[in-house]
């Protein structure tokens, strides 16, 4: 969060292609969450985390037809609260991978925002915890 926005990716590929997500994405062997939120925020965003904690976790049954073929995704993830710094701006260009970018979204656009529902369960997890880390 930064004032009264959220920090979201542009996803490039999978079932939410086309939509806005959290910084993110899957475990390497053998990696601990922790440290999977720290490469994935800096992969995707630029910013290096400073600190995290966890918020809560996340589990959704996902079914579509990215790229024509039909796909049933489990869906778990672990949603955190990160402190990070940038030595520039964010990265909005495609990382290559999964993401086409980060953007900082108004939190006022969320309900019109093409937006996963990982991203609104990190809201909702972000307003109960009651405090706004920049």
């Amino acid at each position: 969060m930064r004032e009264d926005c959220i920090l979201v990716i542009r996803k490039g590929r999978g079932p939410y292609r086309g939509y806005l997500d959290l910084p993110g994405g899957g475990l390497e062997h053998g990696e601990a969450p922790e440290d999977a939120v720290v490469r994935e925020f800096r992969e995707e965003t630029g910013l290096v985390v400073t600190s995290l904690r966890l918020l809560g976790s996340y589990s959704n049954v996902v079914e579509g037809w990215p790229e024509g073929k039909h796909v049933s995704l489990h869906q778990i993830g672990f949603v955190y609260r990160v402190e990070a710094v940038t030595h520039g701006e964010i990265k909005s260009s495609p990382d290559g991978q999964d993401s086409l970018g980060a953007v900082w979204l108004p939190v006022g656009d969320l309900g019109r925002a093409a937006a996963s529902p990982l991203v609104r369960r990190a809201w909702s997890l972000h307003e109960s915890d009651g405090r706004c880390a920049s």
